[in-house]
């Protein structure tokens, strides 16, 4: 919407001020807020990652009209109106902000850290005049009184009170007498050594300044400040201050004095913070944070052992490559989000993975310079936000993004709450909220230029962190820079790098397949573990997720269930049911047991969907959940071409049989190709009885998902005569249809049972229960005899009364709901017409004794154009099973991949 609104020409009078306006609003709804400044510039504050370089340029092209429009007291939007700030008079104690007093409260708990001091260097290539640098930093510090403070503990509160003297000369250490290869190593082990050096909050000065000398043309200024009166906006007013005192004789000329101090804002906060509109703010976090309120979920290694070492951090960078970041934003735009959105969304779905966790808190800092007049002050003015989202329902990762989307706009509606009021709302005063902290840092901004000198950022290792895990990103001219936080106290090494994999693994499918669930979305492989079996034999088992055990009644209910059916132990409430040995047969008894316990029929189709405990234990748990009637089961990849690497498969199931039986098959072939599995009759619908009628069916179902061609569609048994109608229903309107894959599908009438004497017979069956044995022998007679009964006796009646509930339209009686027969009387009828295109027929290697097979099973006398025929090991069940599977796997993928366009590219 804001992109189509810049496309806008803005004319004058009403239509450009309507047009400003909606601008502006829509704008703000995207967390973008633009102000008008005393001096009659604009002031523009945007969440991390909205301000895009479009957008700027588009503010920058209509900035007249803007101001035009502001200068009249038109709202900005919805944007906040705030009482102007008013200096307060100086006493011997400043007014301090609530932020300095939390972090005040933090040093008396643990003093001597050094976790909130802020590092910053800067490299300075050329002729440096170190006396100049002195003056003009002594005149910053004369501009900012906040530099110029320490604090007192009065009545057991802390009090700001200034500094007379501070020191004039900046420390040099000169590193150019070591030898060059030897300097650039040194220069980083001294910032690192600096930066843990602790500051004493009571006796300041609350910075260190410090210039390392690399070569006579060569410097870098370190600027180390304590958090409690800086933050990062802070750093860029210091060196444009530092810069302008450096180029002038006398800076107070070239620079307008200040009209506030930040001792005034402080004041200023904490009487706004009694006003209506911050009680509106606190309610709206009081119903964001009602409980129950759970803390995050983390991959912990350990629990703590001391205080000191709660702060030691290591820290972890990596990269998402440019293709990838312009994917991310592709997406961000797709969907009305900022990258910020779509990286926190990914994030969130990752930890997920490893947690199960559906209510989910990240936190993230802002700004918080709620006034324009506040852009050139130092200070501490940055404030946190709580993002809760929840994860429930399993979401696809756009609905989970529509989800964070909302919640970071409403936090940035919100955001002037102080962090510590939000900590000591009712249902969060015990819940620690600062587990894991989320940045998105802006595109790196150019220093203002020092006559004769280039000057460029120095990032600075920090070995200790606030926050238990905290990742950020900076952008780059090649991608994006990422590095991951966190407390050594707590992870390991190796448990965080496999993190940062499994992140970027989930970004990447985030952008392919944006619509799959958080389950499949977020799937990565886990450490081989062993796990134990009841008969007290071990196998190694690679889990999706570390181990949980069960966390509630449903949880442990449904592990003694499976641990049982499978004779697997210790059961893990996010272990897959395939991977760890389930299967089809497994699926029915273990949703019997199931429906017994909660009596809650599931469809066995969901075990796609929520293939691990935890996800079915919620699922039971939702009253209000309801089992999809769709025809379409995503059994691996995307069900949309545009996400997905490759043309989607359609595979059509005999109606009233299970997709679980694909399983094998769909987990062979991969996912770089979406596997879409088509059923009918196992949702209670009324049965179709003819062929065509069925193809009919299922060309609306897959048409209104996805109407691109080509079209790649197979069936197994009777899905197979299904899935050729089909594609001669497309070819008739002209729809482009590249391969149909039959699987064990024969003709009707192609197949015929053999005339044998009764000799024949018993040595065969002899036969049979040497290679069998007696208990499937047995089951293969009763199979036989009740197919003679269903075909011979019970179908000629079943028809008559199929045809009587057809023609009054009445509903079907579940007696007569019999698939099998259904089937096989639409198979019976079915007229097979000829087809001019590409078909490949897949046949089991295994045949039953008592029939007679045609050598292509009837096809070669209708496929007119391209047909080919291959052997598959296993009889007609036992292909689409290990290790069958695979070998029917390479065979359809090899013939998808000989017939397909090229991969889709977003």
């Amino acid at each position: 919407m804001v992109q189509s609104l810049f496309e806008l020409s803005i004319s004058k009078n009403d239509k450009q001020t309507m047009m400003v306006h909606e601008l502006l609003t829509q704008l703000n709804r995207s967390g973008i807020v633009i102000r008008l400044k005393e001096d009659g510039n604009l002031a523009v504050t945007a969440p991390k990652g909205a301000m895009t370089a479009e957008i700027a340029g588009q503010i920058k092209t209509h900035k007249n009209e803007i101001v035009t429009f502001l200068s009249t007291g038109a709202e900005n939007g919805s944007a906040r109106s705030f009482s102007p700030i008013i200096p307060v008079e100086r006493s011997e104690y400043l007014p301090v902000s609530l932020a300095q007093e939390r972090l005040w409260w933090v040093e008396q708990l643990a003093p001597g850290t050094a976790v909130y001091n802020l590092p910053f260097a800067f490299h300075l290539n050329g002729s440096l005049d170190i006396a100049a640098l002195e003056r003009s930093l002594q005149w910053t510090i004369q501009r900012h009184e906040v530099l110029r403070i320490q604090f007192r503990a009065v009545d057991g509160k802390p009090k700001a009170q200034l500094i007379d003297n501070l020191p004039e000369a900046i420390p040099v250490v000169a590193l150019d007498t070591l030898p060059e290869n030897e300097r650039e190593e040194k220069l980083h082990q001294l910032l690192q050594d600096h930066t843990q050096i602790p500051f004493d909050l009571e006796n300041g000065p609350l910075f260190r300044t410090t210039l390392f000398r690399l070569a006579p043309d060569e410097h870098v200024l370190l600027f180390l400040v304590h958090h409690i009166i800086f933050d990062g906006w802070s750093a860029e007013v210091l060196w444009q201050d530092l810069a302008t005192a450096y180029k002038v004789d006398d800076p107070d000329v070239a620079r307008p004095p200040m009209s506030i101090q930040y001792a005034d804002y402080a004041a200023w906060r904490r009487e706004w913070l009694n006003s209506k509109a911050a009680t509106a703010d606190r309610d709206f976090w009081q119903k964001q944070l009602q409980g129950p309120v759970d803390a995050l979920i983390l991959p912990v290694s350990r629990t703590l052992n001391s205080h000191q070492a709660y702060y030691e951090a290591h820290q972890q960078q990596f990269r998402i490559p440019a293709a990838l970041t312009a994917q991310i934003k592709m997406l961000a735009k797709q969907e009305k989000a900022t990258p910020f959105m779509v990286l926190l969304a990914a994030y969130k779905a990752t930890l997920h993975a490893y947690s199960g966790q559906n209510d989910m808190i990240v936190c993230s800092p802002i700004m918080g310079r709620m006034l324009p007049d506040l852009d050139n002050l130092i200070g501490y003015f940055n404030n946190i936000v709580v993002l809760r989202t929840s994860l429930a329902q399993e979401p696809n990762f756009i609905e989970l993004l529509s989800r964070v989307r909302q919640t970071v706009l409403a936090a940035n509606e919100h955001q002037t709450i102080p962090f510590q009021q939000i900590a000591e709302l009712p249902d969060v005063s015990n819940v620690s909220l600062m587990r894991a902290l989320f940045v998105l840092q802006d595109s790196a901004q150019t220093l203002e230029s020092i006559p004769g000198i280039t000057s460029t950022p120095v990032s600075v290792q920090r070995n200790f962190d606030y926050a238990d895990m905290s990742i950020e990103f900076f952008e780059t001219n090649n991608g994006m820079t990422g590095t991951l936080w966190f407390k050594t106290a707590l992870f390991d090494l190796e448990v965080m790098q496999h993190f940062i994999e499994n992140f970027l693994t989930t970004l990447s499918n985030v952008v392919n397949n944006p619509i799959l669930s958080l389950s499949k979305l977020a799937r990565f492989a886990m450490p081989v573990v062993e796990v134990k079996n009841s008969n007290g034999s071990t196998k190694a088992v690679q889990q999706e997720r570390p181990f949980t055990p069960p966390r509630n009644e449903i949880e442990s209910q449904l592990a003694i269930i499976w641990g049982n059916l499978l004779n697997y132990e210790p059961v893990s409430v996010h272990d897959d049911f395939f991977e760890v040995g389930g299967h089809s047969l497994l699926a029915i008894r273990f949703f019997d047991q199931i429906e017994e316990i909660n009596n809650k029929k599931l469809p066995l189709a969901l075990l796609f969907e929520a293939p691990t405990i935890a996800e079915l234990a919620n699922i039971i748990q939702d009253d209000t959940w309801e089992a999809t009637t769709s025809s379409i089961v995503a059994i691996s990849g995307s069900k949309h071409e545009q996400q997905a690497a490759q043309r989607p498969f359609y595979c059509i199931i005999p109606p009233g049989d299970e997709l679980l039986i694909f399983n094998d098959l769909a987990k062979e072939m991969g996912d770089e190709r979406p596997f879409l599995g088509l059923q009918y009759g196992v949702n209670g619908e009324t049965p179709i009885t003819s062929v065509e009628e069925m193809a009919a069916y299922f060309i609306e179902q897959i048409t209104t998902i996805d109407d691109s061609e080509p079209f790649l569609i197979g069936g197994y048994c009777f899905g197979g005569l299904i899935a050729y109608e089909m594609a001669r229903q497309l070819a008739a309107q002209d729809r482009r249809v590249d391969l149909v894959v039959l699987i064990d599908t024969n003709v009707p009438g192609s197949v015929w049972a053999r005339q044998n004497n009764v000799q024949n017979i018993l040595r065969e069956r002899i036969n049979g229960f040497r290679r069998n044995g007696l208990r499937k022998e047995l089951a293969y007679i009763f199979d036989r005899v009740s197919d003679i009964w269903k075909l011979q006796i019970w179908q000629p009646i079943w028809i008559k009364l199929h045809k009587f509930y057809a023609q009054t339209k009445r509903e079907w009686p579940d007696f007569l709901r019999n698939f099998d027969l259904i089937n096989h009387n639409a198979a019976e009828k079915y007229q097979v017409k000829p087809y001019d295109g590409s078909v490949i027929l897949l046949q089991a290697k295994e045949r039953l004794e008592f029939y007679e097979y045609s050598p292509h099973l009837g096809w070669e006398t209708f496929v007119q154009k391209d047909f080919t025929d291959h052997f598959v090991p296993g009889d007609h069940e036992q292909l689409l099973r290990n290790p069958n599977a695979k070998v029917l796997a390479e065979k359809i993928t090899s013939a998808l991949t000989a017939v397909t366009l090229p991969p889709f590219t977003a």
